[in-house]
């Protein structure tokens, strides 16, 4: 009998209400408002902070939309996705060693720099030092070995921040007058010698004092001033401490004008530029300080000083990348090109001496003596064996061999060389560099030099290798169509950097045929028919080399009277602009003054010797040569100079460089080459004796007559006509190149004295 239960039925509850009533609760969802659509989770997009900066580098989101920096920083205000610390090691690593730069440092929380307050109602002056002596305190400076204390040091004595302590002598302690030297004064007795008073240091164990900052140059060098008492020493700090504070007047009445003078001619000289790191270090210095100024609010309501300090950090951002350059350029120059040219045709700087015939001896550029100094030179010369090498033509002689001895031929090596001269050794054979073995008692033995060494490497001991145009330009026809020119020495700055054409691009230049006498092409019929062409040279040296286009630079120096002015040197060959009074006072040729510029050539003549103050240039312009070559005025015309395109690609548009400029002139643009002249002098002296004489002066005389004959039949012969120049030949012509032959100085854009 089977029994069936029935199954209860189950009853489930309601949720409990919630334990308390908030004031959204959902569900349910409120209603969408009207105008607005709501982007589903699938289609959403995040807009982060971009990756990369826009081209005014300010910081946007995924919008564009520019973000705001907090003023207070938290310690959560970090990225929550930067990488592990082992992974940013690896990346941050180059070469096995990374370090932050001290101006990288410093920009980290720099807007957060703020301190003062600075009470307008306090003079500019106070201000001003405590804004210095904030900028210091609240700030970690690098260490010594950057030199960055050292310039803000040398900055605040600029500007006058920090004064500097006058050096002086009482005349109690001023040493004895020189009556002691007179031999009657003189005696054998001991006791009127002063006896030597040892002194013993008292700062044993005591904090040595903390070293002041170096002193401005101007201080070096000069005698200690005298005081009697010390009413004189407070009169000497009085007058310190008045010209500390002309300087910081000086400053806060342009701080445009100071950061350039400092950023320029004081760090020249005051030799702050001599450490390449003073370049790089002192333009971030000075953007620190004035972008503090400016932050702080030093002077709020001098609209004027605000306009000063934003022009100031303009001159910064140029100093951050000239100065630097400067280094550069001065090791750069001259590049290989001016010293091939320097090494082929000789030097033509005042570093040149040279013996004038029936003058004087003269050297740096400047016009020799009156001839009184002749026999002494001439004296000091055969004391040393110097053979001076003179020539008939009325050039200047140049000085083109010293000789020690007669060179003999070299001995064998023996253990006990006799002292031979360096000018033999360095003529002869070089097993003369060879140390032969010395014996056991050698000296140097007991230094722990082993006297039996090898010593064969002195003989891969060779001179340094001079540029030459043949291994820069390969076979070149430029020292047959081209001379050295004008020569000048000058400041001049950058107008344009053109870098080499292409050879593709360089397109092939007319014939000599089509260009005729006066054309750019053959220079003036000098090398004849089918000889080198000029044009042709001057092309291939735009394809090599870069064209910078270099002004005058008048007053650079500020019309100070030590500064070496703007002059043609001694060596200078072609027609210059100059000055005919002060030409004539220079040269004492009795010339009537005019008061006008005059054209003058030189051509190492006598009268041409000495440098020649040039002028301004004239209403009248001067006639051109015959290949289209003005006369050369430096103070108004510019030149193109051919340089190194490695080396060109440092120089900024404004930058300066000082040193002599050597013109490039075509064999044509010179009347009579020195050179040329002095070669036929050796050839025709070769012969000797007044039978050659008489025989040579026979064959030119035949000469003469030929040439006359052809002239004539020349004359007789009907003309050809000249086509006439195409566009493009007549900008070539006149056009002539230059080239560095030693330079001086390189001076950034905004230089001032």
């Amino acid at each position: 009998m089977s029994m069936s239960t029935a199954s209860k039925p189950t009853h489930t509850s309601a949720p409990p209400p919630p334990a308390q009533n908030h004031k959204f609760t959902f569900p349910p969802f409120p209603a969408v408002p009207e105008g607005v659509t709501l982007i589903p989770f699938k289609d959403f997009k995040e807009h982060g902070i971009q990756p990369f900066l826009g081209d005014d580098e300010i910081e946007r989101d995924g919008l564009g939309i520019p973000t705001i920096a907090l003023r207070t920083k938290h310690d959560t205000d970090v990225s929550k996705t930067n990488p592990t610390k082992s992974a940013m090691k690896k990346t941050a690593t180059r070469n096995g060693f990374w370090r932050k730069e001290w101006w990288e440092d410093w920009e980290e929380g720099e807007d957060l720099r703020v301190h003062g307050p600075y009470d307008p109602n306090v003079a500019q002056v106070d201000r001003f030092h405590q804004a210095a002596s904030d900028f210091q305190k609240y700030r970690k400076f690098p260490p010594a070995s950057t030199n960055v204390q050292y310039l803000w040091d040398q900055f605040r004595i600029f500007a006058g921040l920090l004064s500097t302590t006058p050096v002086w002598q009482k005349t109690s302690e001023k040493p004895a007058d020189d009556d002691g030297d007179n031999p009657e004064n003189l005696s054998d007795d001991e006791d009127d010698f002063d006896s030597a008073a040892v002194h013993q240091s008292q700062n044993d164990g005591q904090r040595p004092k903390r070293l002041r900052p170096r002193a401005p140059y101007d201080l070096y060098g000069k005698s200690p001033t005298l005081v009697e008492n010390n009413d004189e020493i407070q009169e000497l700090l009085s007058q310190a401490r008045a010209a500390k504070e002309d300087k910081v007047v000086e400053f806060l009445n342009d701080p445009a004008r100071g950061v350039r003078v400092f950023l320029s001619s004081y760090m020249i000289y005051q030799g702050l530029v001599y450490a390449d790191k003073n370049l790089t270090n002192a333009p971030y210095l000075l953007r620190f300080f004035l972008n503090y100024l400016l932050r702080a609010r030093v002077f709020p309501a001098d609209h004027s000083m605000e306009r000063s300090l934003k022009a100031a950090l303009e001159v910064v951002e140029r100093a951050e990348k000239e100065l630097p350059r400067t280094a550069v350029l001065a090791r750069g120059l001259v590049d290989e090109f001016g010293g091939a040219c320097a090494a082929g045709w000789g030097a033509r700087g005042d570093c040149v001496v040279e013996v004038q015939v029936g003058g004087g001896v003269g050297e740096g550029g400047e016009g020799g003596g009156e001839g009184d100094g002749d026999d002494e030179f001439e004296a000091r010369l055969s004391e040393g064996n110097v053979e001076v090498e003179v020539d008939d033509a009325p050039s200047a002689a140049t000085i083109v061999e010293v000789n020690l001895d007669t060179p003999s031929p070299p001995p064998p090596a023996s253990p006990s060389p006799s002292p031979t001269p360096k000018d033999e050794i360095d003529a002869l054979d070089p097993e003369l560099f060879v140390v032969p073995p010395s014996s056991s008692s050698d000296p140097a033995s007991s230094w722990g030099i082993d006297p039996d060494a090898d010593l064969d490497a002195a003989e891969d001991w060779t001179a340094p290798t001079r540029p030459s145009l043949l291994a820069l330009l390969g076979a070149t026809a430029l020292p047959l169509t081209h001379t050295p020119g004008v020569v000048e020495w000058s400041v001049r700055r950058v107008k344009g950097v053109l870098m080499p054409v292409p050879a593709s691009a360089v397109s092939a230049p007319p014939s000599s045929s089509s260009l005729g006498a006066n054309g750019g092409g053959n220079p003036s019929g000098d090398q004849g028919e089918g000889g080198p062409d000029a044009e042709a040279v001057e092309r291939a040296l735009e394809a090599r080399f870069a064209r910078v286009v270099m002004g005058p630079w008048v007053g650079w120096d500020g019309g100070e009277e030590a500064t070496q002015p703007a002059r043609i040197l001694r060596s200078s060959v072609g027609e210059v602009v100059v000055d005919l009074p002060s030409f004539s006072a220079l040269h004492s040729s009795g010339t009537p003054s005019t008061g006008t510029p005059t054209t003058t050539t030189s051509a190492a003549t006598p009268s041409s010797a000495a440098p020649a103050t040039p002028a301004a240039a004239s209403a009248t312009a001067p006639a051109a040569g015959p290949l289209g070559l003005k006369p050369h005025n430096l103070l108004t015309d510019d030149i193109t100079l051919l340089l190194d395109p490695a080396v060109a690609k440092e120089l900024v548009v404004g930058m300066g460089v000082g040193g002599t400029w050597v013109q490039i002139a075509r064999v044509g643009d010179v009347p009579t080459s020195p050179f040329s002249s002095s070669f036929s002098s050796k050839i025709d002296n070769a012969g000797g004796g007044a039978g050659n004489a008489k025989e040579h002066g026979e064959k030119d005389g035949e000469k003469e007559k030929a040439r006359d004959g052809e002239n004539v039949k020349k004359e007789n012969s009907k003309p050809k006509k000249k086509k006439p120049l195409t566009k493009a030949q007549k900008e070539r012509r006149g056009l002539r190149y230059w080239y560095l032959d030693d330079h001086m100085m390189v001076l950034p854009s905004y230089w001032l004295v």
